[in-house]
């Protein structure tokens, strides 16, 4: 997936993308409950990908937060949060701390427009 996306060219290429509908459940280390309907389903995994914006973040934070407090919960967690600039990262504070403090969480920022005071990025 990540070698498609790869080649995607931008303003030209697009893919259509949605997530999973439904209520969604982090029972236990690595388990999901989804339920859709009147049907849940039970999915276990290694590996979380979330891609995010805004505050799209605050569903994505409450399952890492699941994961951080249980120190038996080695569930790898990869994120892309993305936002205009800078200024509109919500928590990254706490995002900051996160990342730096658990080795399964990985969080990168994007943003759309780069700083024009002179700030890194």
């Amino acid at each position: 997936m990540t070698s498609y996306l790869d080649k995607l060219v931008p303003n030209k290429d697009y893919i259509e993308a949605r997530g999973p509908m439904g209520n969604i459940h982090y029972k236990r280390p690595g388990l999901f409950a989804i339920k859709q309907k009147k049907e849940t389903n039970q999915y276990k995994v290694k590996k979380i990908g979330m891609i995010c914006g805004g505050t799209g973040i605050t569903p994505m934070l409450q399952i890492i937060e699941e994961i951080c407090v249980n120190s038996k919960d080695k569930t790898q967690v990869s994120m892309i949060f993305g936002n205009v600039s800078i200024d509109d990262i919500l928590l990254k504070p706490e995002l900051e701390q996160i990342r730096q403090k658990y080795d399964n969480i990985h969080i990168r920022f994007i943003i759309d427009k780069k700083p024009t005071d002179g700030r890194e990025w």
